[in-house]
Protein backbone atom coordinates (compact mmCIF):
# COMPACT_ATOMS: atom_id res chain seq x y z
CA UNK A 1 0.00 0.00 0.00
CA UNK A 2 2.70 2.38 1.00
CA UNK A 3 4.31 2.11 -2.71
CA UNK A 4 0.54 3.33 -3.96
CA UNK A 5 0.68 6.00 -1.64
CA UNK A 6 4.21 7.30 -2.23
CA UNK A 7 2.99 7.11 -6.52
CA UNK A 8 -0.12 9.20 -5.94
CA UNK A 9 1.86 11.59 -3.90
CA UNK A 10 4.35 12.29 -6.15
CA UNK A 11 1.73 13.20 -8.76
CA UNK A 12 -0.33 15.56 -6.16
CA UNK A 13 3.66 17.30 -5.30
CA UNK A 14 4.10 17.69 -8.95
CA UNK A 15 1.05 20.20 -9.71
CA UNK A 16 1.85 23.77 -9.25
CA UNK A 17 1.78 25.83 -6.17
CA UNK A 18 1.48 21.72 -4.44
CA UNK A 19 3.78 22.21 -1.07
CA UNK A 20 2.58 18.97 0.70
CA UNK A 21 0.52 16.05 0.72
CA UNK A 22 -0.74 13.87 3.53
CA UNK A 23 -3.06 10.50 3.51
CA UNK A 24 -5.16 9.72 6.75
CA UNK A 25 -6.91 6.71 8.13
CA UNK A 26 -10.42 6.66 9.33
CA UNK A 27 -8.70 6.87 13.20
CA UNK A 28 -6.62 10.14 12.52
CA UNK A 29 -3.64 8.00 11.46
CA UNK A 30 -1.01 9.09 9.13
CA UNK A 31 -0.18 7.14 6.60
CA UNK A 32 2.04 9.42 4.34
CA UNK A 33 2.79 12.81 4.69
CA UNK A 34 5.36 15.06 2.56
CA UNK A 35 5.49 18.70 3.33
CA UNK A 36 2.87 18.61 6.17
CA UNK A 37 3.88 17.70 9.84
CA UNK A 38 2.65 14.62 10.61
CA UNK A 39 1.46 15.88 13.78
CA UNK A 40 -1.56 17.13 11.75
CA UNK A 41 -3.62 14.26 10.92
CA UNK A 42 -5.17 14.04 13.77
CA UNK A 43 -6.44 17.30 13.59
CA UNK A 44 -7.10 16.64 9.94
CA UNK A 45 -9.32 13.48 9.93
CA UNK A 46 -11.49 15.14 12.91
CA UNK A 47 -12.21 18.32 10.57
CA UNK A 48 -13.55 15.45 7.85
CA UNK A 49 -15.43 13.88 9.54
CA UNK A 50 -17.21 16.36 11.31
CA UNK A 51 -17.81 18.01 7.84
CA UNK A 52 -19.71 15.07 7.05
CA UNK A 53 -21.99 16.22 9.45
CA UNK A 54 -23.16 19.53 7.67
CA UNK A 55 -24.40 17.73 4.48
CA UNK A 56 -27.01 14.78 4.89
CA UNK A 57 -26.37 13.72 1.27
CA UNK A 58 -24.00 10.72 0.55
CA UNK A 59 -21.42 12.88 -0.77
CA UNK A 60 -18.46 13.19 0.38
CA UNK A 61 -17.20 17.47 0.99
CA UNK A 62 -14.12 19.29 -0.26
CA UNK A 63 -13.01 21.22 2.57
CA UNK A 64 -11.28 24.25 2.27
CA UNK A 65 -8.74 25.66 5.45
CA UNK A 66 -7.27 28.94 4.25
CA UNK A 67 -4.67 31.44 4.99
CA UNK A 68 -2.99 34.32 3.73
CA UNK A 69 0.04 32.18 2.57
CA UNK A 70 -1.64 29.26 2.08
CA UNK A 71 -4.75 27.05 1.50
CA UNK A 72 -5.45 23.58 2.73
CA UNK A 73 -7.70 21.44 0.75
CA UNK A 74 -9.52 17.70 2.51
CA UNK A 75 -10.99 15.00 1.12
CA UNK A 76 -12.14 12.49 2.45
CA UNK A 77 -12.90 9.26 0.24
CA UNK A 78 -14.41 6.29 2.23
CA UNK A 79 -11.96 5.39 5.05
CA UNK A 80 -8.82 7.39 3.79
CA UNK A 81 -8.75 11.21 3.65
CA UNK A 82 -6.65 13.18 1.65
CA UNK A 83 -4.67 16.62 2.46
CA UNK A 84 -3.26 18.89 0.35
CA UNK A 85 -1.26 21.65 1.28
CA UNK A 86 -0.57 24.26 -1.79
CA UNK A 87 0.54 28.29 -1.45
CA UNK A 88 -1.49 31.04 -3.13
Amino acid sequence: MEAGLEQVAKQVLSKPKVKGYMCIDESGLCLFTEGINESSSGLFSSIAELSKQLDASDNEPIITLETEKRKILLKPSGSITAAVLKSK
